[in-house]
């Protein structure tokens, strides 16, 4: 039996332009790379490994070391392994397995898990003797990835790996059916000349492997067809590839749950949970996005007439927690009338939340020199002095997921927006007491 690699199994191709419309999509790097270390895919790598680390011996050493340690704990088994490279990067792999053969690694990696140590970085440019200003404009170009986004991405691609595998299989059925023909037909042949009854054994091994082929490749056709389609729509929408992996997981679920036990009916789950909660970031991301490109013109806002359609925006969250809202007498300033409702049903939203009582939340404003400066206050549980800076940041998180849902950018998008209106935002809190957000809104706006 010929053993082939995975290059003869894969479209690479075809694989390649996927890889391509994921680091488009994702701005991620990837590589698929066979079990002799040879680089069958590459998309998106980062210009301080193709320029520097990959071009100077030693570093390029330290690339090699780090690219066989990840590969030779995949051969102890693991399902995927991150590695802090020598050369200061986060690197990620995972196995892709055809007929439980491992055949090849997908790879993503070349960024940060934190913000860069420039000074280890600087060492490294004189260590290797790389122009130090080139060198560390390539570092601000590595993206930095949290926990969060390295897991979402590695959910998406253990499913991509799997795709892949399926695919893979197929080929290799195929490949295999057709080396067992011609095996066949070689061996008959050679009976033939012996005797000529032996030709219609030969005609129905031959019908035989023909149908067999005929269905495998119907097969192949489908899965392939099924790949580009995957193609197109991760390029099109990181959305629609992400509600596919939903819902074709809870089939999955429906159709076949008697064949699975608990553990995988809960890895379903997991799927399911992990595609819904990277399109709830995608959706927020955009949101993030678009505060400074699709806001409105600036209006003379009744700001009563904003806390009115906040109220009944969250009328049923109010309702649920039997939450009060007090204001009265707010002015009427040049501001965007739908980003203040965002701001103010951010904030009033999060007091209710993070209130383990019945929600008091008041709402004040004041003339300061030059600003509008607004108060919320609430008697909520509080926020520590030390996430001053973290709590209005994209995607932070101060609390786990399954006690307080969200995720993380509610604030950041205030943040925008009320600096998008030349103003600021701050808070003072005491923990178990509450906590007041102010922020300030510019005055000479012009409309």
């Amino acid at each position: 039996m010929i053993s082939y690699n995975f290059e003869d199994i894969v479209d690479i191709p075809q694989l390649q332009r996927l890889m391509d419309k994921f680091y488009h999509a994702t701005g991620t790097g990837t590589a698929v790379i066979g079990m002799t270390g040879e680089v069958l895919t590459a998309s998106g790598w980062q210009d301080i490994c193709t320029k520097f680390h990959r071009v100077n011996e030693e570093a390029c050493r330290r690339c090699v070391e780090s690219d066989t340690a990840l590969a030779n704990s995949l051969r102890s088994g693991e399902k995927f392994n991150i590695y802090h490279c020598l050369n200061g990067l986060v690197d990620v792999a995972m196995p892709i397995y055809i007929k439980g053969e491992h055949k090849a690694n997908l790879f993503i990696g070349q960024f940060l898990s934190d913000e860069p140590d420039r000074e280890f970085f600087k060492q490294q440019a004189a260590k290797f003797g790389f122009p130090e200003t080139e060198y560390l404009a390539a570092l601000d170009k590595v993206s930095v990835l949290s926990e969060d986004e390295v897991k979402s991405k590695l959910e998406y691609l253990t499913e991509l790996s799997a795709l892949l595998g399926e695919s893979g299989l197929r080929k290799l059925e195929f490949l295999e059916i057709q080396e067992d023909l011609e095996k066949r037909v070689t061996a008959r042949t050679q009976a033939l000349k012996d005797a000529q009854i032996a030709t219609l054994n030969i005609m129905q091994d031959v019908d035989e492997a023909r149908l067999k082929t005929e269905k495998l490749n119907d097969d192949l056709q489908k899965t392939n067809k099924e790949l580009e389609m995957f193609a197109y729509v991760a390029s099109h929408d990181l959305q629609e590839p992400l509600r596919k992996i939903a819902s074709f997981t809870e089939l999955l679920e429906k159709r076949y749950s008697e064949n699975l036990d608990e553990r995988g009916l809960k890895y379903m789950h997991y799927i399911t949970e992990g595609a819904k909660r990277m399109q709830q970031l995608i959706t927020d991301l955009l949101q993030f996005s678009r505060v400074g490109t699709r806001g409105r013109s600036f209006t003379e806002v009744d700001m009563n007439k904003v806390l009115r359609a906040v109220q009944e925006n969250l009328a049923l969250t109010i309702q649920e927690k039997k939450a009060r809202i007090e204001y009265s007498d707010l002015p009427v300033i040049k501001a965007d009338e739908m980003q203040m409702i965002q701001v103010f049903q951010n904030l009033i939203d999060n007091a209710i939340k993070f209130c383990p009582q019945t929600p008091l939340v008041k709402i004040t404003a004041e003339s300061r020199g030059n600003n509008w400066l607004f108060k919320v206050s609430d008697n909520g549980i509080g926020i520590e002095k030390e996430y001053t800076e973290k709590i209005f940041i994209i995607f932070q998180r101060l609390h786990d997921r399954e006690e307080y849902k969200g995720t993380g950018i509610g604030l950041a998008v205030c943040k925008k927006i009320i600096e998008r209106h030349k103003g600021r935002i701050w808070f003072d809190s005491e923990p178990g007491k509450g906590t007041v957000f102010s922020f300030t809104i510019n005055k000479k706006i012009k409309i």
